[in-house]
């Protein structure tokens, strides 16, 4: 049997933060108003990272069954890739992750049934994209649509449906909160397709990336950047988040680092730079909501 060590790492789970903080985003918002079931919290993380571990197994299975991942693929030089790397073989791959799908699943039945059975879409939607993100006939990422996806998980999905398994009800403000975490967390994975554009364009695969020019590639990831903190300011002056909301915008020099990395190209770490940003702004306005119940 492999060392479970070998398992646990070609599920990425340094990626497991931006999950987290997405989850904890739409739960403060819920404590914010009083409710909180430390329990309900502890399954719905549960469940987050295993569904995020699950896609990151089943896109690396899926990658390598399609020859899209290679072992000249640049995926290959920034993080262990389990197929290619010859750590696992493509079965192994593929029965990982159909367990952490039906141990997902579990989470999923128990949030239902004990506390909202509202998130029942978003659970199937959630499962859909995961699944048909690389899966055929859909493959998302393949389509250009990948950062569309990413955007609506890491966002609405996650924030809002952590927020229902709290209070078994929808919220606008939730739902607003979660957009600029997902338009951050949808910046990594532009980084990381608009760094390898000229390897995905020679495995006949669309992205967003190679749509365009590397310059105008740049120039969109700072619009979208840019809009994330005019969003926040949008989010204070519109009482979606109190004037403590201020603090998020400690996370700009780290933004303005980010930008000068990026000058004129994105560097082989850019995913993983963009993902340090996506924790530290998404923290900061986590913080920004605990404070909030304890000031107001």
């Amino acid at each position: 049997m492999k060392d479970i060590k070998i398992y646990f790492i070609a599920t990425r789970p340094w990626s497991y933060s931006m999950t987290f903080i997405s989850i904890l985003l739409g739960s403060l918002v819920a404590f914010k108003t009083g409710s909180f079931s430390l329990i309900a919290f502890i399954i719905t993380i549960s469940g987050g990272i295993l569904i995020h571990g699950a896609t990151n197994v089943l896109n690396d299975y899926f990658d390598t069954k399609y020859k899209v991942d290679t072992e000249i693929a640049p995926t290959t030089r920034y993080r262990p890739h389990p197929i290619i790397g010859g750590y696992l073989s493509k079965n192994e791959v593929l029965v990982e992750s159909l367990i952490m799908y039906f141990l997902a699943f579990i989470c999923g039945v128990i949030l239902i049934v004990y506390f909202s059975s509202k998130i029942i879409y978003i659970c199937i939607i959630g499962l859909l994209i995961s699944i048909f993100y690389t899966g055929k006939p859909i493959s998302l990422k393949y389509r250009a649509l990948g950062e569309l996806a990413v955007f609506v998980i890491w966002g609405p999905l996650m924030v809002s449906g952590a927020y229902i398994v709290q209070r078994d009800m929808f919220s606008l403000d939730a739902l607003l909160i979660s957009i600029p975490q997902g338009l951050l967390v949808a910046l990594v994975l532009f980084a990381n397709n608009a760094r390898d554009t000229k390897y995905d364009e020679s495995r006949k695969i669309k992205t967003i990336g190679m749509l365009q020019s590397g310059e105008r590639n740049i120039k969109i990831f700072i619009l979208f950047l840019g809009f994330t903190y005019i969003y926040t300011l949008f989010m204070i002056l519109f009482n979606i988040v109190s004037p403590v909301g201020i603090i998020v915008f400690l996370s700009i020099p780290v933004a303005i680092t980010l930008l000068k990395k990026f000058k004129n190209s994105f560097t082989d770490n850019a995913d993983a730079l963009t993902a340090k940003l996506v924790n530290i702004y998404g923290g900061l306005l986590c913080i920004t909501l605990l404070l909030e119940k304890i000031i107001y």
